[in-house]
């Protein structure tokens, strides 16, 4: 959470988007989104957040609860494919896009959507 002028910021993509139209940002940042700094703002945490942290917090849960020994194991194991496959296809989408693009902003510059990518990598 962060506190800018009196108002209570609490999602990481509103506060990236707050931040950077309210403070002075240097040449090389995009100060207003574009539609693929958005984009990328929003696949980072609507769509590999979504894979990810589930699997993280499964994955660090089967190692310390003993339940996940018996059939919980074979769902941990088939839900730990399932989303490193979606994540994967989400990776695979930002690599075709910086085959094309310098930043997930779509320009020379650095915007929203390669400082939100940056909690999911």
């Amino acid at each position: 959470m962060v506190e800018l002028d009196g108002k209570l910021l609490q999602e990481s993509g509103a506060i990236i988007h707050e931040l950077l139209q309210v403070l002075p940002v240097p040449a090389d940042i995009e100060a207003k989104a574009g539609y693929d700094s958005t984009y990328w703002s929003h696949a980072s945490e609507g769509s590999l957040m979504l894979f990810l942290v589930p699997s993280l917090a499964l994955g660090k849960a089967s190692s310390y609860f003993p339940f996940f020994m018996f059939g919980a194991a074979q769902l941990n194991k088939w839900f730990q494919g399932w989303t490193g496959k979606n994540a994967q296809d989400v990776l695979d989408e930002a690599e075709r896009f910086l085959e094309k693009h310098a930043n997930f902003s779509g320009s020379d510059k650095l915007g929203e959507g390669d400082v939100s990518l940056l909690y999911c990598l």
